[in-house]
């Protein structure tokens, strides 16, 4: 068994790791409670940038998850800290995506651009259940105009409660294909990823450990980065070999 408890920190996934629909998955607010106590630190480490980080420190600690927006890591901060430092000084951006990115993005010192009737720095696409054809239009006026062409994470479907519905990654294929231009993805798969969380972190990514369920995401983002991964066989199935460091069915193998 993996030594996880002398770890320097540790980046949990949140859908299918920790959390199913509404409720705790097995072993996991008992594994985040061991993981407080060992003072180990930790971020809830996810591709949805539909939350902000207190919107998802309340809804976890309504699950009954400790922690507080400090430990929360989203493709929508990293997003937000990829384009300040990319495009210094208050990059103007378009936004697909939903209210809590649009806010994450302004604190953050980002302006939104609500029009075509200014030029923007690039265009961000993140999940947006409000989506509808005038935004997508502006959004590709916008990318060919110039502008980066930004997404969350690649994410192409989202489990729900009435089954699959479409993800980020289906908005931005739209766009790449109305525009014939690739976007520059945040989320996992994208080692930087994990590298900008461990920057939060302040610790190395060889000295952090990645636990997810989803092998193409999760562990791969992980091990591109070079940190250890736990692929938790509590969500995403896979049918191909998965190279984690290691396999699990669930966080409670992980407890004493």
């Amino acid at each position: 068994m993996m030594e996880w408890k002398s770890t320097r920190g540790l980046l949990i996934d949140l859908d299918g790791t920790l959390i199913q629909g509404n409720h705790p998955i097995d072993g996991a607010v008992e594994f985040i409670q061991q993981v407080v106590k060992l003072n180990i630190p930790f971020l809830y480490w996810t591709n949805n940038s539909t939350r902000s980080p207190l919107s998802v420190a309340r809804m976890m600690g309504q699950r009954g998850f400790a922690g507080d927006e400090r430990n929360v890591y989203t493709s929508g901060i990293a997003t937000a800290l990829w384009l300040t430092k990319e495009l210094p000084g208050n990059p103007r951006v378009y936004v697909v995506g939903e209210p809590e990115l649009r806010e994450v993005l302004v604190e953050n010192g980002i302006r939104i651009v609500d029009s075509v009737n200014e030029k923007v720095d690039a265009v961000v696409v993140g999940l947006d259940r409000d989506v509808h054809f005038k935004k997508l239009s502006d959004a590709m006026a916008h990318l060919l105009d110039g502008a980066l062409f930004i997404g969350t994470n690649p994410d192409h479907a989202l489990v729900t409660k009435t089954g699959l519905v479409p993800g980020a990654g289906s908005l931005l294929a739209l766009l790449e294909r109305a525009t014939k231009r690739v976007p520059y993805v945040i989320g996992k798969p994208n080692p930087q990823f994990v590298l900008s969380a461990c920057e939060r972190l302040n610790v190395s990514p060889h000295e952090v450990i990645v636990i997810g369920d989803n092998p193409e995401t999760d562990v791969h983002a992980g091990r591109l980065a070079g940190a250890q991964t736990i692929w938790v066989k509590t969500g995403i199935q896979s049918e191909e070999a998965v190279s984690a460091d290691l396999q699990i069915a669930s966080l409670r193998d992980l407890l004493d």
